[in-house]
């Protein structure tokens, strides 16, 4: 089997321009991550885009890269890799519909699609379309409401985010309403923001599977946080850090049913409350949905041993076979 792998940042998307420190340093793992897993695989010839500065990343997989020039069109270069592939693996920021565009493109051409349809792309990278999607399918998640509509502070703890953000990139808390209204008058286009209140838990993610209609939970992973200056930033992802419970799995079932144009690789965020705060504290509060590969999946198969790779290929033609070789936590550093 032909693939094509198409890590944006890596992969050409910023070309033209600097490459975004953070989003690079989580694009280049997950892309090795991937690499790693197609190479424990026979039978699969792999393409790969890459920036003109990343072509360093081929040297250890024995590929020959399609490179992607500082003054080249990054979208006519990924046009042209998809004619002589089968499949596609896209690994893409939603901000700017920058995943649902190239998602379209690999439909459009016909090509087998080992990431989420456009339709789901679409949905889940609008947090506010998504909060309502969920809400109206009885999936309890936190409250999301789109900014611009609410410019008057309300006493609490909120947290400020793009619609359409990845990672935490202008993601801000605020505890005042000084800190809010500093907060709005760095905003250029309220309606690109949303606010939801701030959920005094521990930051969780889950790595899961999907396939028409089902959902698995591969692991639980725990996310380490800090906050400068009202700003979040991702330091780190603990992989595999406890059991899978009966209400995450619960979960994941709902979503899957929610939202069958998930598939192949998703992350959940979620925050998981302590025990003894709430009767509830064992229903996980969610937070987002990442139809595509996440920073925690670049330690998946250290942690469980699982190739990703190869159960989504197995996805389409039985179950995939989730059986772990090995039970180990493993952290992933990424500031």
């Amino acid at each position: 089997m032909k693939i094509l792998i198409f890590e944006y940042i890596t992969g050409g998307g910023f070309s033209r321009e600097a490459l975004p420190a953070s989003l690079f340093a989580e694009g280049e793992l997950m892309l090795r991550a991937l690499l790693d897993d197609c190479r424990r695989m026979d039978a699969l010839s792999l393409s790969v885009l890459l920036d003109w500065r990343c072509l360093h990343i081929a040297d250890a997989y024995a590929i020959t890269p399609m490179p992607v020039g500082a003054v080249t069109d990054v979208h006519q270069v990924f046009q042209q890799a998809l004619d002589a592939v089968d499949a596609v693996w896209l690994i893409a920021p939603e901000f700017s519909g920058i995943l649902q565009g190239l998602t379209e493109q690999v439909e459009a051409a016909g090509k087998r699609l080992l990431s989420s349809s456009s339709i789901a792309v679409a949905l889940t990278a609008n947090k506010y379309r998504t909060f309502q999607h969920l809400q109206a399918s009885g999936i309890a998640s936190i409250h999301t409401a789109l900014l611009h509509d609410h410019t008057v502070y309300q006493s609490g703890c909120w947290v400020i985010k793009p619609i359409d953000g990845a990672g935490c990139t202008s993601t801000w808390r605020v505890d005042s309403a000084a800190e809010f209204a500093a907060t709005l008058a760095k905003i250029d286009d309220l309606q690109q923001f949303i606010i939801q209140p701030y959920i005094a838990g521990q930051a969780m993610s889950l790595s899961c599977l999907f396939y028409q209609g089902q959902g698995w939970v591969l692991c639980v992973n725990e996310q380490r946080l800090t906050l400068q200056e009202r700003y979040f930033t991702l330091l780190a992802c603990q992989v595999n850090t406890q059991p899978i419970t009966s209400a995450q799995q619960a979960l994941v079932t709902a979503i899957a049913q929610a939202i069958p144009g998930l598939h192949g690789y998703v992350g959940i965020d979620f925050i998981q409350m302590p025990e003894g705060i709430a009767e509830d504290a064992a229903e996980p509060w969610l937070v987002e949905i990442n139809p595509r590969l996440t920073s925690s999946y670049a330690g998946l198969h250290r942690a469980l041993g699982l190739n990703v790779v190869e159960l989504v290929l197995q996805l389409g033609q039985h179950a995939p076979a989730i059986q772990p070789v090995c039970n180990q936590q493993v952290t992933v550093t990424l500031v």
